[in-house]
């Protein structure tokens, strides 16, 4: 973990903080980007501390960067991407207001925001088209997006009555996408949610590979609405995050803890919504018909 500031010569009047984790990974970057452009209109500096998007920052490193950081500006931004570096963030007094968690501030009882919406327009999506036999592949353990994703798809299709979800584990990446692509027993499932749309584009690979057709027999459905999804073959149905509405929420809600205002509605800021392209349709008549070709070797 390193630390750098845009000046040190700001005064700490007009500067907020920014715990970065995961700063480079897609969905981070952007909510990330859209809060820096925010504080930077509102006239505010900003001193970033990254972390790493592993499990291997200690404790003694993101209390540090937060004593740093309460120490240095008005304000902190701290969106953590898995479960053990949000419990240190929560469990770590400082001096100044904290922002952490899409739709949250600090201290409060964590409960999923807008990635649990993204399970329950999956699974409605799936459930409309007739789908009973799913499958999710899921980021990281202990990934929060992940993992609100999974439970909000889950128990959408559980209240439905369908039988318990296959879950497959990737790290968010196309190449781990694939390999559960390659690992799925399509004889037992009609359709996929992979929990982001990189991993899904793994999945539509792996597939086309093993001579399975999408989505005449298995319907394949993403996460995060990237540009890449408009241009796969078929065309990659997704669940859209404004990405940047989570990140001006963050910073219009630190800037009203900052000037004592009161909270503002997440709802007029983080929306999801399905975007319906080519990979998903109805399933067939037939779940046991998904005869795969001689399985290919990996690319």
């Amino acid at each position: 973990m390193s630390d750098f500031t845009t000046s040190q010569m700001f005064s700490n009047a007009r500067t907020v903080g920014v715990l970065a984790h995961a700063l480079f990974e897609t969905g981070p970057a952007r909510i990330f980007k859209a809060a820096f452009d925010t504080l930077h209109d509102a006239g505010y500096h900003i001193h970033v501390i990254p972390l790493t998007g592993t499990f291997t920052d200690s404790r003694d490193e993101i209390q540090k960067a937060l004593h740093t950081l309460s120490d240095s500006t008005v304000g902190i931004i701290a969106l953590p991407q898995n479960a053990a570096v949000r419990d240190i963030i929560l469990s770590t007094p400082v001096r100044v207001p904290i922002f952490t968690d899409p739709v949250l501030n600090r201290g409060a009882i964590h409960t999923p925001g807008v990635d649990g919406t993204v399970g329950s327009i999956a699974a409605c999506h799936l459930l409309d088209l007739g789908h009973r036999n799913v499958a999710f592949i899921a980021g990281p353990i202990g990934d929060l997006s992940s993992s609100d994703r999974q439970a909000s798809f889950t128990t959408t299709l559980s209240t439905a009555g369908l039988p318990a979800v296959k879950v497959l584990v990737g790290d968010w990446s196309t190449r781990s996408g694939y390999d559960a692509g390659m690992q799925l027993d399509t004889t037992m499932v009609t359709a996929v949610f992979a929990a982001n749309d990189e991993m899904a584009i793994g999945v539509l690979a792996a597939l086309h590979a093993r001579g399975i057709r999408v989505p005449e027999q298995v319907s394949v459905l993403g996460a995060d609405n990237l540009d890449a999804a408009s241009f796969t073959i078929p065309s990659l149905t997704t669940v859209a995050i404004d990405q940047h509405g989570e990140g001006v929420y963050a910073s219009l809600s630190i800037l009203a803890a900052i000037h004592h205002k009161p909270r503002l509605p997440a709802d007029s800021y983080i929306t999801a919504a399905l975007i319906p392209r080519n990979s998903t349709t109805s399933p067939p008549r037939s779940t046991k018909a998904h005869t795969a070709a001689p399985t290919p070797e990996d690319p």
